[in-house]
């Protein structure tokens, strides 16, 4: 059984339902979706995050620890791998801006960040051009159709850290009580 399957079980065991229909297209492509932390929502859980993305041990830090588990760090990074994807019209709080001649390579523009981290100069508080240990099962959105697992360090503009999810619906029949004959 397929891992789309799977997470349909999971949701509708854990929303306590049975009786359901599910309805998605025959070759689902995958749609662009906020990270669930952001800076407005949890900017400790956010600079953990970019902290995986700069240091292969940070997964040894207990701070890190529960991010590390869920978005595991990948071995290698394929530009090739990126996947097919949609783009839905919704809000991103977990924003990197990075601007400057020293960053030649224009990523697109992002327009739908609500909170953004500026990091252009900020090297007192990391090395924010470093992001280049690729994390599974999250992605850099750049606007458009730029889709990256890493962040290029000469590139300009601002980013969001995304996920992706399949889009499905879930439809729920409810049985109609026995009314013994009325």
């Amino acid at each position: 059984m397929n891992a789309c399957v799977e997470w349909v079980k999971f949701l509708v065991q854990a929303l306590n339902k049975s009786n359901c229909y599910t309805c998605a297209v025959g070759q689902p492509q995958a749609q662009v979706v906020p990270f669930p932390l952001g800076w407005d929502i949890d900017p400790e859980g956010m600079h953990c995050m970019l902290a995986l993305y700069q240091d292969k041990d940070a997964w040894g830090n207990e701070t890190h620890k529960s991010l590390s588990l869920i978005f595991p760090t990948l071995w290698r990074s394929d530009s090739r791998a990126i996947p097919s994807f949609s783009i839905g019209n919704m809000n991103h709080s977990s924003c990197l801006s990075r601007q400057g001649a020293e960053f030649n390579k224009p990523m697109g523009e992002l327009s739908t960040c609500t909170h953004i981290l500026n990091v252009t100069g900020k090297s007192n508080k990391g090395n924010y051009s470093a992001l280049h240990i690729p994390q599974a099962n999250v992605w850099w959105y750049c606007g458009k159709r730029n889709l990256c697992n890493l962040l290029p360090s000469n590139g300009t503009r601002t980013c969001a850290l995304v996920q992706l999810a399949i889009p499905f619906t879930l439809a729920f029949h409810k049985i109609p009580k026995n009314t013994h004959g009325h």
